[in-house]
């Protein structure tokens, strides 16, 4: 199948406008929806074509790159052909967008939280600013939970500010954090070390948040740094 032509005809000019506007992208784009591109993906892998869909796959578009990460995270294969699989994937995450629907596709990282830990390290210590929040954005999707959230807490504080990508990722995930463990994410925020842009943006994500009362909103308001 020639899967350029196919996106192609999956493509909508109007949302090609709209996605070039809000993906900050260098790459062109086509303009196909994330529910159409995952149903290729499921195609692809249920037709027994992934593995050659990987090796010849063209990679120019931001939905060719999305299309490849969806592949990727919907062929369950064994965890070391993972783990290249991911770390081909890493160059491709060149916006925001690649990065945060990719990374929701990779269920197996959720199966393997512990024998991932050592690759998420890496990622979290990365100098280059998408790599660094696929990191983050893996911590949000598949590390929240009771048992890694002193983790989180460590690796968010460890994590060197001032790459908005980065420090928008952490502070997504530490209001997320607050909004299913108050208390322990609370005492967190009062004495933690994150940059005052991180920490304020973080406050300003929980207070934008349906889950947390206007009690609360007005309480976390008054933690702002100024």
């Amino acid at each position: 199948m020639n899967y350029k032509e196919e996106l192609l005809n999956l493509a909508s000019p109007e949302l090609k406008r709209f996605n070039e506007r809000i993906y900050h992208t260098n790459l062109p784009v086509m303009g196909v929806k994330i529910p159409d591109l995952r149903q290729l993906a499921k195609c692809i892998v249920s037709a027994g074509q992934a593995e050659a869909y990987l090796r010849e796959a063209a990679l120019d578009t931001v939905e060719e790159r999305m299309l490849y990460g969806f592949v990727i995270g919907a062929d369950r294969c064994g965890w070391e052909t993972f783990t290249k699989r991911f770390a081909s994937f890493l160059p491709l995450a060149e916006n925001w967008a690649v990065c945060d629907c990719c990374v929701s596709s990779f269920r197996a990282i959720g199966r393997e939280k512990e024998a991932f830990l050592p690759i998420l390290d890496e990622l979290l210590c990365s100098e280059e600013e998408m790599i660094c929040r696929v990191g983050a954005v893996i911590l949000l999707d598949y590390y929240l939970e009771e048992a890694y959230l002193g983790m989180i807490f460590e690796r968010a504080v460890r994590i060197p500010a001032g790459r908005y990508y980065v420090d928008m990722a952490v502070a997504w995930l530490l209001s997320v954090c607050y909004v299913k463990y108050r208390r322990e994410t609370a005492a967190f925020l009062e004495h933690c070390a994150l940059s005052d842009f991180t920490y304020n943006k973080t406050l300003q994500k929980i207070t934008e948040s349906n889950r947390v009362t206007k009690e609360e909103k007005e309480k976390i308001r008054s933690m702002k740094r100024k």
